[in-house]
């Protein structure tokens, strides 16, 4: 996920240019709660093997504070001759063990809601110190990542991992976080977006489900100056609706 398509890995100055920015984007304003949001979004762009991506992006309208005009979350709509897939995702600030602790317990807290988890294996793919591994594993996942692999008794070591799930899957990278991003309405208000995503990136398929919005908003970034239950309504709302035509 790091990186984002297209990044060009280069920081803005002067103008923008083309190559490493989304072009022809529109907005919306809106207020959820008490905090204030624009979502930009860009056209359907064409995409290797047939069919299209749209990127969506959230950002901190309210003034708050090293918020203003950064990244909320972020999301990719991919129509193809299957169907239509949509994953969102943002920055976190977990280490690997913390983050599947904090997992492992969502689920624990929540066991009456997913009745789909209890008593099976899950397929995990994962990246360790740049070994790629297809693992099958039961919760909780904070004992049994990695340490029933190969012996590996160093979880910091996990740099990705993706799971699946009954209700889409999930993905999560870990690592030093890239420098933040700077005011994104620079770029919004010339119909634009910059190709620049942050990481590390926390994300999940929410085609069919927005379920993991509730973890979403524990770990995400901003959860200290944004009430997680806006950040939870936010993301669900987020997965969900287009900018109107």
């Amino acid at each position: 996920m790091a990186g984002g398509p297209g990044f060009s890995g280069e920081p803005l100055h002067g103008d923008i240019r083309a190559e490493s920015v989304y072009l022809n984007v529109r907005q919306e304003f809106e207020t959820i709660g008490s905090f204030s949001i624009v979502t930009a979004e860009t056209p359907q762009m064409n995409i290797r093997g047939g069919g299209s991506r749209q990127h969506r992006r959230v950002l901190c309208a309210s003034q708050l504070p090293d918020l203003f005009g950064k990244p909320i979350a972020y999301s990719d709509t991919y129509v193809t001759a299957s169907g239509q897939k949509t994953f969102v995702y943002a920055r976190h600030r977990e280490q690997p063990r913390t983050f599947f602790l904090k997992l492992d317990y969502f689920f624990e807290e929540n066991e009456r809601d997913f009745p789909e988890l209890a008593a099976r294996e899950f397929v995990c793919w994962m990246n360790y110190r740049g070994r790629a591994l297809d693992v099958e594993v039961p919760r909780p996942f904070s004992v049994h990542l990695p340490l029933d692999v190969e012996q590996m008794e160093d979880i910091a070591g996990i740099e990705f991992v993706r799971i699946g799930l009954p209700f889409g899957d999930l993905s999560v990278e870990f690592g030093e976080p890239t420098p933040e991003p700077m005011n994104e309405f620079d770029y919004v208000r010339q119909r634009t977006l910059n190709k620049f995503v942050e990481a590390p990136l926390f994300g999940f398929d929410a085609t069919t489900s927005t379920v993991l919005a509730s973890f979403f908003s524990r770990i995400h970034w901003a959860n200290e100056s944004v009430p997680p239950k806006i950040l939870e309504r936010m993301l669900e709302q987020f997965a969900s609706t287009a900018i109107p035509a």
